[in-house]
């Protein structure tokens, strides 16, 4: 069964391809006059510009630092020990009815036609396990994929909100960048707002 890491890995996955692209509403108004001299001094606070236009989240940290995640993945986590402890019990059952044939046939204590008979009934018992465990994978595959949907849905319609006043042209996560100066980094104010969010809606479901 999948552990917490491997759950980290798939959501880091999704998140990783995110690039929160809001629009600047007074981008081009601002720029549809610029004289010569502006223009040269534009150039020459063209770094400054660019860190007031742009920011990034290390996103492996926000998800780390989000309190849905790790409510999502307990849920997750203990939903596959309730199916590891039904799946260890049906096979342990099926085990038991193998060794009662195998010891039956091997003392002549059956006739063929009962042993053909539980020879049957293993075999059924078998396909049965294994419909089992592949049921129980589907269902762990889609918990999964619907917890990664679930944060990635709630981190993108945050960030969307929390530009509505910072008005960055670009947020994008540090995945997809090579370098980024360190007051570009709004990880922390993110995930602040993200899990007082998430407290607030979780203490007030219906809100």
């Amino acid at each position: 069964m999948k552990n917490g890491s491997v759950i980290l890995k798939a959501i880091l996955a999704v998140a990783a391809i995110i690039l929160f692209t809001l629009s600047f509403s007074s981008c081009g108004d601002s720029q549809s006059n610029v004289s010569k001299t502006d223009a040269s001094i534009e150039g020459e606070n063209k770094s400054i510009e660019t860190i007031k236009d742009i920011a990034y989240v290390q996103i492996d940290s926000l998800i780390q630092s989000y309190d849905m995640y790790h409510d999502l993945k307990a849920e997750y986590e203990k939903k596959v020990k309730q199916m590891e402890t039904e799946f260890t019990a049906k096979g342990r059952s099926f085990q038991k009815e193998l060794e009662d044939y195998q010891e039956k046939g091997s003392k002549g204590l059956i006739t063929r036609s009962q042993a053909e008979q539980m020879e049957q009934n293993l075999q059924r018992r078998q396909n049965e396990l294994e419909q089992t465990r592949q049921n129980m994978g589907q269902q762990l595959a889609e918990q999964e994929a619907v917890m990664m949907r679930q944060i990635t849905d709630a981190i993108t319609k945050y960030i969307n909100k929390y530009n509505e006043t910072k008005n960055y042209l670009l947020i994008l996560n540090n995945s997809i960048i090579l370098y980024g100066h360190k007051s570009m980094d709004i990880t922390t104010d993110i995930i602040k707002g993200l899990n007082e969010e998430y407290i607030q809606n979780r203490n007030n479901p219906a809100k």
